[in-house]
């Protein structure tokens, strides 16, 4: 999604295209990639998180340290 942002913002920039609507478009794609990111990264620790916590306390331990 971030390739296609900056993709459309350049060949607006060499065209000399609606800059400011290919600002935007890109604007709006780079954040809903970051969110896309973010999320997985929150699923993704969830499911460690809750993998450790079925694991025994010394297991914990070393994972902590």
């Amino acid at each position: 999604m971030m390739s296609v942002a900056l993709w459309g913002i350049w060949v607006s920039v060499y065209e000399k295209t609606l800059l400011l609507a290919a600002l935007l478009d890109a604007i709006g794609l780079i954040v809903i990639g970051m969110a896309v990111f973010d999320v997985s990264k929150l699923l993704l620790e969830e499911e460690v998180y809750k993998k450790m916590m079925k694991t025994s306390r010394w297991r914990k331990k070393e994972v902590l340290f």
